[in-house]
């Protein structure tokens, strides 16, 4: 009110370019969030409930980690777009500075949950869960792996190539859903 703005909704074929233009971005999202999911839709169609609730808790604290690299990320773009514009050299030598650190720092993490998983679940759970303290092991290494791909990503993203991270998210998708089925 103060600012008289007006609640505006976009017509039809404002919807519809934003769709068609933003497509292949949209579906990577919804790829990656299905990927996160899957796992947890098969233990519970199939698997035992305790061993549910053990995954679902270490995917929720690695989903943490991820926010955390996506976050960084978001605030690394528009530096790096600017960096990219004026020479892609300076977005390289940036990109991997900030991509050695981010590592590092998650390097870090996903070794104390591989050292340290019955310290961790029993620090956030107060309990001692065998199925947790395997699964968070198994998964340690997530974080870093996604801190090493992030910078890969938003590489693409900032070159343009949303085709080709389009791509790698649905053979992302098939190959989670094929694990998680079999």
């Amino acid at each position: 009110v103060q600012y008289k703005l007006k609640l505006v909704l976009p017509n039809f074929n404002e919807l519809k370019f934003i769709l068609k233009d933003n497509f292949y971005l949209t579906v990577n999202n919804f790829s990656v969030q299905l990927q996160q999911s899957i796992m947890v839709f098969a233990l519970g169609k199939w698997g035992a409930e305790i061993v549910l609730g053990a995954y679902a808790f270490c995917d929720k604290l690695l989903w943490g980690c991820r926010v955390l690299i996506i976050a960084v990320t978001n605030a690394v773009y528009p530096k790096g777009v600017k960096l990219y514009k004026e020479s892609p050299q300076l977005w390289n030598a940036f990109r991997f500075r900030i991509k050695t650190l981010v590592t590092a720092v998650f390097l870090i993490g996903s070794l104390t949950m591989l050292l340290f998983p019955d310290v961790i679940i029993r620090i956030l759970t107060g309990t001692e869960d065998p199925f947790a303290i395997q699964f968070l092991r198994a998964m340690a290494l997530v974080p870093t792996v996604a801190a090493l791909n992030c910078f890969n990503v938003l590489d693409l993203l900032i070159k343009n190539k949303n085709l080709a991270i389009f791509r790698i998210s649905i053979i992302l998708l098939f190959i989670s859903m094929f694990c998680a089925y079999n």
